[in-house]
């Protein structure tokens, strides 16, 4: 949980919580800073939100990534520490990774498929504990994987400000995850997903997104900057027939052939990861793999380094620590009520901190 006793705190004093280092990112939610808790010396990341109406990018996706993040306790999952409400911010305490970003891992330095098979099933573990939890990311990308600085590193994901949650008791089965909205990040996007911009009425299975998504994570991890069929704006006159080209590109060819670059390096991979990458990259996400069946590949499941394996099997040693504790405890639900809100008896829940936050101070 972090330095603080409660995950939710109104009316704090961030100074007197935590020493502000340096801003590590900027984004137009508001700062993201490096700071050190007072009490325990851990280091963290501060998301601070600047407090009023529009509050970011919106109240209700404020809201929802604080409320599913808070659900979510997994080794290869960014955690979450606290939220606190300052005169001027809503501020969102998050574990720190020292390591940087996989993009940015990937942009300095080529690894082979054993270094992207040791990084792949750390994601795969991480977005199936998502789902085993009804939460669909929707933006995976390699931006949102931070690196440890453990040797070997650990990859965990990070920014649940696309992600949805549904309800099995609301909706029938074959309609589980199933979503309208155009959201994520274009080059990741599935055709489904980018088909909603042109058919607001059309849904798309959010876990089969992610599934597409985690496609273009392993192209990424091997071809850099690029990756199968992806279309510059400027190839066209607008970014709308770019989609649309791209998805047209996604029905009508292989993922190899889409790309000059892609085309030319494919050969160096092995056919058992070709294999796989044209069972993700299968446009009608009816008969596309399932994030079950890429953990039953060949590939997936071809032998590593015994120092790779050991560090995978030390992090399902401390996740199923985790889960033992979780099951003994009571959990920390979204609406976790902990904090009392001052003069009033009434107990702070994630709805109430951000109702206050769009109120300015």
């Amino acid at each position: 949980m972090g330095c603080a006793q409660s995950l939710l705190k109104l009316d704090a004093d961030l100074e007197t919580l935590y020493s502000l280092d340096k801003c590590i990112g900027e984004g137009v939610e508001g700062m993201v800073y490096l700071a050190t808790c007072k009490s325990s010396g851990a280091r963290v990341a501060i998301k601070l939100v600047p407090r009023g109406p529009d509050l970011g990018l919106g109240p209700e996706k404020v809201r929802r990534e604080i409320q599913l993040q808070a659900r979510l306790s997994h080794v290869n999952i960014v955690e979450l520490k606290q939220v606190i409400l300052t005169r001027r911010h809503l501020g969102i305490v998050m574990s720190y990774e020292a390591g940087g970003d996989l993009h940015s891992y990937v942009t300095k330095y080529k690894i082979d498929e054993t270094v992207a098979r040791y990084f792949f099933k750390q994601i795969v573990e991480g977005l199936g504990y998502c789902h085993r939890c009804h939460i669909a990311h929707r933006d995976l990308k390699l931006a949102n994987f931070l690196l440890s600085t453990d040797e070997p590193m650990r990859v965990k994901l990070c920014d649940f400000g696309c992600a949805r949650k549904w309800e099995t008791k609301e909706v029938p089965k074959q309609r589980l995850g199933r979503f309208r909205t155009f959201a994520g990040t274009p080059a990741y996007m599935s055709p489904q997903v980018l088909q909603t911009a042109f058919y607001p009425t059309n849904t798309y299975d959010a876990v089969e997104a992610d599934v597409w998504a985690l496609g273009i994570v392993l192209c990424h991890l091997f071809f850099g900057a690029h990756t199968p069929f992806w279309l510059t704006p400027n190839a066209f006159r607008n970014e709308g027939m770019t989609m649309q080209a791209r998805i047209a590109a996604m029905k009508e060819q292989n993922w190899v052939d889409s790309d000059e670059f892609v085309k030319a390096n494919a050969t160096c991979l092995s056919p058992e990861v070709r294999d796989l990458l044209d069972k993700i990259f299968v446009a009608d996400e009816f008969k596309r793999i399932t994030l079950q069946g890429i953990k039953e590949h060949p590939w997936f499941n071809a032998e590593l380094p015994p120092f790779l394996q050991q560090a995978l099997d030390d992090l399902q040693l401390e996740q199923a620590m985790r889960d033992r504790m979780e099951r003994a405890t009571v959990s920390l639900a979204a609406n976790r009520h902990d904090t009392a809100a001052p003069g009033t008896g009434e107990f702070a829940t994630i709805d109430l901190l951000v109702d206050l936050a769009q109120k300015p101070r």
